[in-house]
């Protein structure tokens, strides 16, 4: 954006999610300059919250058609998060028949309906409703508690009730309770039993009398396994029967028991760092206890994911905190602690805590020996190294270290552009593309994953190489002397060139090229090429009593 922007409109974001902004400015010369403080934001969107399931659900069987059934609810009042509730629009009405687990819509009603008529029902059969709310934004709340009706008809006898019913909680598995009974052998009026369908399980959570069926079963059957239940909690558990006729008998005995299991840790805590959150607990008194498994979650109700062992374990950590680093500044986060034990046993996940993640306003340190080195093969290329930043400005412990920015600038040290950003685990780039023989200048800033970045390294020079400009030394102590018995060869001599024109070294000598004029020493023309060994040149078919000159020069493989 142009220098006079003061705002920018930033569009098709998601709704409801949390961004985060910065800015930063640069100059003509492509300065850009450190970037400002982050920002958070929330995106507004659509109503999410459901309203509250309905209240004193009832259900009625029609004394005279015994093939209906009325169902009634209080309205609903608030919505699920126990605020005012906002635009609920009607009711969906739910029917399972002979048990809670198979439940389906049967009907959608507006939102003055206070009641519903079901018709076409089987006679002498239970069925179970429940009713559900929702608003003009599609939210559909929770179901009201299911309630339990059976529709009249012929047979008015029902079952005895179960006797001798029991609870024992599972050893091994401390989720599961095992509920057994003895048959029902005759009908509630002391005659035959007639045409026995099954048996509805009741349980109450906390061993109070608020029981809501859990399943029915058939009638052969003598036990039934209770699972998924909480650990170290008190359950109570009732039965009825009931015949082919829909005949319900009266509810049998109450047994209670007490799930087994291990403690979940307390005294749970959470203390606030930069990117980091610290947590500590009080250690689980149990002797087969192996360690503890520490949950994470973006929100206090659900969505908790179990965080990796830091030891190289089946569990999170055994030690009684946990250090939770690399998060998102400024998020904040909730955990949950869980005790594991010997044979697979864990303990209920303990209360949530959560803490919000503090900013890192510290930069790294500077990159230390930075070094540039010409590439002796590719004279375009250039190899940077550096010493890795290892802590932060002013000898505080370094929060992250997110990757480095490399400056050039050429043939001065104050035109500095970047030319690129690496990780923070390289210690090495690769300059390409450059101009041969050309001074060029470095230095290295170290960034954070908050944006902060080091003040830069001091600069270093360094000069590309090119190919060879220097030619070799003329040859010296160039003789010439002509043939006393073949009057028509001149024999020339020299000695060879031992360094390049500018004193240095000599590099790449090839050959020697011998040039003569005749007459006059004015007037050279090559007559031949000899290679770097040669120290001598017989010039042959020459005019005899003529005079000639000569001279040599060397030259190189470049």
């Amino acid at each position: 954006m142009d220098v006079n922007a003061r705002e920018f409109v930033d569009v098709d974001l998601a709704f409801l999610t949390t961004y985060f902004y910065t800015v930063s400015a640069y100059d003509e010369a492509g300065n850009e300059g450190p970037r400002g403080a982050s920002v958070q934001v929330r995106t507004e969107g659509p109503d999410r919250v459901s309203p509250q399931a309905p209240q004193n659900i009832s259900a009625i069987p029609d004394p005279v058609d015994f093939n209906q059934a009325v169902v009634r609810w209080s309205p609903v009042v608030l919505d699920a998060d126990g605020e005012e509730l906002t635009g609920i629009v009607g009711y969906i009405v739910f029917r399972s028949k002979g048990g809670t687990s198979s439940f389906v819509p049967v009907d959608s009603l507006d939102v003055n309906a206070r009641e519903f008529v079901d018709v076409d029902l089987a006679f002498l059969t239970t069925y179970f409703y429940t009713v559900s709310a929702y608003d003009e934004a599609g939210n559909e709340g929770p179901r009201g508690d299911p309630v339990q009706v059976r529709t009249e008809g012929p047979d008015r006898v029902s079952p005895q009730a179960p006797n001798n019913v029991s609870a024992v909680a599972d050893e091994l598995d401390f989720a599961r309770i095992t509920i057994r009974w003895s048959p029902v052998i005759q009908d509630s009026d002391g005659g035959e039993l007639t045409g026995l369908a099954g048996y509805v399980i009741f349980r109450a959570e906390g061993g109070g009398s608020s029981f809501v069926p859990i399943d029915s079963v058939g009638a052969d059957i003598r036990e039934y396994v209770d699972s998924g239940l909480i650990s170290l909690t008190a359950y109570a558990y009732r039965m009825l029967a009931y015949d082919e006729s829909g005949n319900e008998s009266s509810v049998s005995n109450t047994a209670q028991t007490q799930t087994l299991g291990l403690s979940f840790p307390l005294n749970l805590t959470a203390t606030a760092g930069i990117e980091r959150v610290e947590l500590v607990w009080g250690a689980v008194e149990d002797r087969d206890l192996l360690g503890y498994n520490v949950f994470r979650s973006l929100r206090s109700d659900l969505g908790y994911e179990l965080l990796p062992s830091v030891e190289g374990g089946d569990f999170t950590t055994g030690r009684t905190a946990y250090i939770d680093s690399n998060l998102a500044e400024g998020g904040q986060f909730f955990y949950k602690v869980q005790a594991v034990a010997a044979n697979g046993q864990f303990s209920e996940l303990s209360g949530f805590v959560d803490a919000t993640t503090l900013g890192d306003q510290t930069a790294p340190e500077s990159p230390r020996n930075v070094a540039a080195v010409p590439d002796p093969v590719d004279f375009s290329r250039v190899v940077v190294t550096w010493s890795p930043a290892l802590q932060d400005v002013g000898g505080r412990e370094l929060t992250t270290l997110e990757g480095y920015a490399i400056f050039r600038s050429k043939n001065t040290n104050t035109a500095f552009v970047q030319a690129a950003v690496v990780a923070g685990d390289i210690g090495e780039f690769v300059d390409s593309g450059l101009d041969m023989a050309t001074t060029y200048f470095y230095t290295i800033s170290a960034l954070d994953a908050a944006g902060n970045e080091s003040v830069r390294s001091s600069a270093v020079e360094v000069r590309t190489d090119g190919p060879d400009q220097i030619a070799p030394q003329s040859p010296s102590n160039v003789s010439a002397v002509a043939d006393e018995v073949d009057f028509k060869r001149v024999v020339v001599r020299w000695s060879p060139s031992v360094r390049d024109a500018d004193g240095g070294d000599l590099t790449g000598l090839a050959s020697y090229v011998i040039f003569r004029s005749k007459g006059t020493a004015n007037a050279f023309v090559p007559v031949d090429t000899l290679g770097a060994e040669a120290r001598e040149y017989v010039d042959t078919s020459l005019e005899e009593l003529t005079t000639y000159f000569y001279t040599v020069s060397a030259s190189d493989d470049s």
